[in-house]
Order: C-alpha cells, then structure tokens, then sequence
C-alpha cells in the first residue's frame, strides 16, 4: 500500500514501492532477532497457564517455525530479490509471515484468557502494545504487513479484558486499550505517508542528480566541441592570416630579389667582358700596351661594380630582415609562455603587415613604458596583425594609424586607432561575432575579430572597441602583466 502519492506522481509510483518493500526487509531485521528474546520471556511469563492450557505451547511451536524461515527471507533479501524481482511478492510474503505470527499471539490471547491473572493480562497488553510500537517502525513500509501483524495481537487484547479475570476497572481498561489500538493505527497511517513522500523525494533528488550529471556530462562534451571548433576557428583564421602574409611577403621579397637578379646577371656580363680582357692581355704579352684594344670601359666597370654588389648585398639584407621580422612575427619555435616586449612585437607585426601600411598609411607611435607582459607571443601578435590589417583596409586612400601603449596597475594596453570610415552603431556590438563582417563578400573570413577576442580573453583580458562613423575606430587591448591562462570553458 502506498498513501500519500498525487495523481501527478503516479508515473514514480512503481519506484517508490520497490524502495518501500526494500525499506521493509531493511528495517525489520533487527527487531526480528529482538523478538525471539520477548517471545522467550512470553512463554515463561505463561508456563503455568501453558501447564493447565497444552494448546498455547503448541502456538508457540507454530510462531518459532514461522519466525525461522521469515528471518532467514529478512537476512537474505538479496537472494529474494532476485529470484522475485516484483516487489509486490516480497512484500506478501513479508505480510503473510507477519499474519501468522500475529495471529499467533492472538490465539495465546484468547487461549490464555480463562486462565491469566490480572497481572498476567497486564503484561500481556504491556507486550502486545510493545510490539506494535516496534513494528510501526520496522513495518511502516507496508501497511498491510503492519495491519496484520498488529490487529489480531493487540485487536484480541480488548476480548482478553472482557472474557478474562475479575478487573476492577474493567471498562476503562478496554476503553484505553482501544484508544491506544486507533491510536496506533492513526499513527502508522501516518509515518507511512510521510515515509512515502520522503522515498518519493529522494527519487526525485536522484533524478535531479542524475539529470545534472547528464547535463554536466553535455556541458562537458559542449565545452569539448566548443574549444574543438574555437581551434579550428583559430586554425581557419590562422591559415587566412598566413594567406595574407604570404601574398605581402612574396611582394616584399620580390622587389629586392628582382634586382639582385638584374645586378647578377649585370655582373656575370662584367665579368665576362674581364674574363675577356685578361684573356687579350694574355695574348698581347710583348707586344707594347698601346697595340692592346680598348673593347670596354674600365672606368665604367669599376664605377658600376661596386654598386652592383653593394645594391645587391642590401637587397639580400631586406630579404634577410623580412624572414626575420616573420619568423619573429610567428614564433614558430616559441609555443609556451613566456615574458615578451610587447612593443617588439608590435613592430615586428608593422614590418610583417608593412605590404598592407605602404605608401598609404603613416604608423604614428606614443608609446608608454611597459613591464614585460606574460604571454603566448605568436597569438597577441596575431591579434595586432589583425587590428593592424583592419584599420588599414576601412582606411580608403591615405591615412594614418596610432599606436598608443600604457600601463595601469597589473595590466597594460594597447589602443589602435585608425582614421578609417568607422563602424555602424548596430554593427558595433556586433563585430565580435564569428564570421560577422561588414566588407564586401570574397574580402576576410569574418573571423579576425572573433579570434583576436577569444585569444585575449583567453590570456585574462579584454578587447573593447569604439567608433565614430566618418572619423574612425579605436581598439583597446587591455591584457594582464602576468598570465592568468583561462581555459575554453572559463570564456
């Protein structure tokens, strides 16, 4: 039996009673083995009614037998369950083992009654009342165990009273004993409402557990995926970031490698045309100098030479400063955090972006001193190139950008503001999103700003923009000195 489950909570209601008959088995074990010791103290407390009256040892035959196959369900429950998985067996079983012993110490009751005292009776109620008090813990699960138990042992007391020995109080005794049997009725109705809705509860906390472990679970596996696609993200920006710097470098290292070539190739006539000389001076050996044929111009080669080489070995020092300043740029063999100068990496990202700022854009520089700043290198400067570039293309003709750097407290900034057409106010709170963008289509991925916030947050700071439509837009930077290094969950 179940009491106290709503219309709404029916669907736990199979739950609740396979923990109820489990509670059940649970609980009576203890008092199952303290009754043995009160049935032994019955039985010695009616050994001289027992001598006039053989039946009630027979009785107590009968309870022992029922008592040792029930403790033996009680202590290996498990055993059952399996064997009975459906909870409304155990529970009958449980019932019709309490029913027998109940009906037991009914029929000592009624069999006693012509031949106990008054004291005897007086005990008698004291244990029936006892037990009952007991079972309301150890059987409120199932209140028809209970009922079963209790009612033909404390329901024949009142009968003991009025069949039994001359009592001055006759009636006021049966009064009380009926009293205390509604009483005790009431009172186990009610523990096994109160034990159903609390089983009730933590069925329901257990679900909650349970789906908050899912959802943790999920979340996890959303956080996993999340940090997965916010690397590809970085992976897809990174590669058209390193389109862009391949198109500018390979413009950048073009120009000095052409004239080198011209120089050399220049040279290699020079040289022929020397190789040629000698080979006449050799010819001409004693014959006076004047007959020699004059078939270059010495001091045009020794005029151009020089030059060619010098023009050259500068040409190869540019194609060495651009690997340099990239390599730099990247830190391809720098992956951990370290303490970086802030301000080299901002011109070394200048140098690398310089095919987006020549000619067109002035770098207008106000920088402040600045701590070594805690780090991944190769992403902060990711981050500049990006604003970098995107100043530089809302800047339609000339224009220029400023640079401005300083240091507040445990953080630095950095400020990039550029004299471009600026950002739309309901654009504005919006160029943080992934693959947002206001130019025109086939022209960036959409996915430099979204990066450039995730990186920064990542290192424990923030990127905050503002703009003024016609004027331009300024990019703060704002990092701490030392690294916090947040998570892809704790963004």
């Amino acid at each position: 039996m179940t009491l106290g489950i709503e219309s709404k909570d029916q669907r736990y209601l199979a739950r609740i009673k396979e923990a109820l008959v489990d509670e059940l088995y649970q609980r009576s074990a203890i008092p199952q083995f303290l009754f043995a010791p009160v049935l032994f103290l019955l039985y010695l407390l009616l050994q001289d009614v027992i001598a006039r009256r053989p039946a009630i040892a027979w009785v107590f035959a009968g309870i022992v037998l029922v008592l040792l196959p029930r403790s033996l369900a009680i202590l290996n429950h498990r055993r059952l369950r399996k064997r009975f998985p459906q909870p409304h067996i155990r529970e009958w079983f449980f019932a019709i083992g309490a029913a027998l012993v109940g009906v037991g110490l009914g029929l000592i009751n009624l069999l006693a009654a012509k031949f106990v005292s008054v004291e005897q009776v007086a005990m008698l109620a004291l244990i029936a009342a006892g037990t009952s008090s007991v079972n309301i813990v150890s059987m409120n699960p199932s209140l028809r165990s209970y009922f079963l138990s209790m009612l033909p042992n404390f329901g024949t007391i009142p009968i003991l009273i009025w069949i039994g020995p001359e009592m001055v109080h006759r009636n006021i005794y049966m009064v009380l004993v009926i009293i205390n049997v509604m009483a005790v009725t009431i009172m186990a109705t009610y523990m096994h409402i109160n034990g159903c809705k609390a089983i009730l509860l933590r069925i329901k906390v257990d679900d909650a557990k349970q789906s908050l472990a899912q959802r943790n679970q999920e979340l996890e596996s959303l956080n996993e995926r999340l940090a997965d696609t916010q690397s590809q993200l970085l992976q897809s920006e990174k590669m058209a970031s390193i389109g862009q710097l391949a198109a500018g470098v390979a413009h950048e290292i073009n120009n000095p490698i052409a004239f080198v070539r011209a120089n050399l190739h220049s040279l290699d006539g020079y040289a022929k045309d020397i190789l040629s000389a000698l080979d006449i001076v050799d010819r001409t050996q004693g014959v006076g100098r004047d007959a020699a044929p004059q078939a270059f111009d010495t001091a045009f080669l020794r005029e151009d030479i020089p030059a060619l080489l010098t023009e050259s070995i500068e040409g190869v020092t540019r194609v060495e400063k651009i690997v340099k300043d990239l390599r730099e740029f990247s830190h391809l063999d720098e992956s951990d955090w370290q303490k970086v100068d802030l301000h080299r990496g901002i011109e070394t990202t200048i140098s690398v972006a310089a095919h987006e700022l020549r000619y067109r854009i002035e770098i207008i520089r106000h920088y402040g001193e600045l701590p070594l700043v805690e780090c991944l290198p190769f992403q902060i400067n990711q981050v500049l190139l990006n604003l970098l570039v995107n100043a530089a293309q809302s800047i339609a003709g000339h224009g220029h950008i400023t640079l401005s750097t300083g240091h507040d407290g445990d953080d630095v900034w950095i400020k990039v503001a550029d004299t471009g057409k600026g950002i739309e106010p309901q654009h504005l709170k919006r160029i943080f999103e992934p693959f947002f963008t206001t130019k025109p289509v086939g022209i960036g991925t959409g996915l430099g700003l979204s990066v450039s916030y995730s990186i920064v947050r990542r290192h424990g700071g923030s990127i905050e923009a503002t703009s003024v439509l016609g004027e331009g837009t300024t990019f703060t930077v704002r990092l701490p000195v030392v690294g916090q290094r947040l998570g892809s969950g704790e963004l």
